[in-house]
């Protein structure tokens, strides 16, 4: 598949919001059928902390039912991809486990280590109250994000 133009070489964070899924679209529909993208759909896994569960084994058990939600969430995505044309082997779908505190700086460490032009996120649709509180995960890659492109889909 060769070196792609990191500009064409697309990070679409998603989760289960509606937002998420018109970010799915929206991406489908600006890349269609051309094959000249590589897009990589990631779903962040949230740890919510060993202190947040009365054992080990809990939280272990969350972790793991969050990675099946995860994957059901993935390939949902990737069948949205390819109702719009979206060759294969143009997309890949990957998971990663991170703090809930650090959502967003995954995502832009994800983007940067792997040279993604473009990072595309579904604004989340949180209260004011919850983002003054816990900062909305979209606005967090508005402000980090270097030298790519931040799309945030509503």
């Amino acid at each position: 598949m060769g070196e792609v133009d990191p500009g064409k070489n697309i990070l679409l964070s998603i989760d289960n919001s509606e937002n998420s899924r018109r970010a799915i679209r929206y991406v489908a529909n600006i890349v269609g059928s051309s094959g000249d993208y590589r897009i990589t759909i990631l779903n962040i896994i949230e740890d919510m902390g060993e202190d947040f569960f009365p054992s080990a084994a809990e939280r272990q058990n969350h972790i793991e039912k969050q990675k099946q939600t995860s994957a059901a969430l993935l390939a949902e995505a990737r069948n949205i991809m390819r109702e719009h044309a979206v060759p294969e082997e143009c997309i890949r779908t990957e998971q990663v486990t991170a703090p809930s505190a650090y959502i967003a700086e995954s995502i832009i460490r994800h983007a940067q280590h792997e040279n993604k032009g473009t990072v595309v996120v579904g604004r989340r649709g949180i209260s004011k109250k919850e983002e003054f509180l816990f900062g909305s995960v979209s606005s967090k890659i508005v402000s980090y994000a270097k030298d790519c492109t931040v799309w945030v889909v509503e």
